[in-house]
């Protein structure tokens, strides 16, 4: 599973896509990437197990998506009653996670769908359809992308600066009254998550408080390895008092005097 190498790298794309941007925009939308990748260990959605498809808390569907329930029944992995298939058991829990991550949002283990990269930028019928699908090729062809849909996704999730950059400036072109600096740096991770970029995830689910506080942690990371590189390098001459200096270049070394030899 892909994972982000270095939360600086991402840091600087978002200053550098979103100019004007304080840290505390910064901070709401690291806090999303926290979320949306584990901390940064996943930067591929991870799918669901067949159970999850029909979990129910207090009567109710805790991951309700019917589309995915419709998908998985149509496969005959699971009975319209919730109950997996000796086919699911044999067939859907031999596929890997990409193919699984078909299955739920495409009824297609072929399909390349699910979320991607930084902000799990996501594809699929149950992930605005078509219509997302047409906007990413959109970004690709802008970026001059030479490749499929799939290879794109791919470099999102496998590549930190490329991911974030590509995430970004999709949100821009797409929803761009919610992208601007002076959007951002009004809000916080939990506001972009809950209103933005997952209207519908469940935020009862969700530590909006753990999240905000790696990013914050990332945040005073970046700025403080920014303030290392700034310090300037002296020689070791530079390193010395200047009185220090002037003293030892007036200093005249000692007069050899060679004894005057008789015979």
């Amino acid at each position: 599973m892909p994972k982000i190498d270095n939360k600086n790298t991402l840091i600087r794309v978002i200053k550098e896509e979103i100019p004007g941007i304080s840290d505390s925009g910064i901070a709401a939308i690291m806090g999303n990437v926290e979320l949306e990748t584990k901390g940064g260990e996943a930067t591929v959605e991870t799918a669901w197990g067949l159970e999850q498809f029909f979990r129910k808390k207090d009567g109710k569907f805790e991951f309700n998506v019917p589309t995915m329930r419709k998908n998985v029944i149509s496969l005959g992995y699971v009975t319209p009653e919730g109950i997996i298939t000796e086919k699911g058991k044999n067939e859907y829990n031999k596929l890997n996670n990409t193919q699984k991550l078909g299955v739920m949002y495409e009824g297609d283990p072929n399909a390349i769908a699910g979320g991607f990269g930084p902000l799990q930028l996501t594809l699929g019928k149950a992930a605005g359809g078509k219509k997302r699908e047409d906007q990413i090729k959109s970004l690709m062809q802008e970026m001059n992308f030479e490749g499929s849909l799939s290879d794109f996704m791919n470099k999102i999730a496998n590549e930190d600066e490329f991911g974030m950059r590509a995430t970004l400036q999709y949100y821009k072109k797409f929803d761009p009254q919610n992208w601007t600096a002076e959007t951002l740096n009004d809000s916080t991770a939990q506001d972009l998550g809950k209103n933005v970029i997952n209207p519908y995830r469940k935020d009862d689910r969700i530590d909006w408080d753990m999240y905000s506080k790696a990013a914050s942690d990332s945040i005073v990371n970046y700025n403080t390895e920014l303030e290392i590189k700034k310090k300037p390098s002296f020689t070791q001459e530079e390193r010395l008092d200047p009185d220090d200096v002037a003293l030892e270049s007036s200093r005249t070394p000692p007069k050899v005097v060679t004894p005057e030899i008789t015979e």
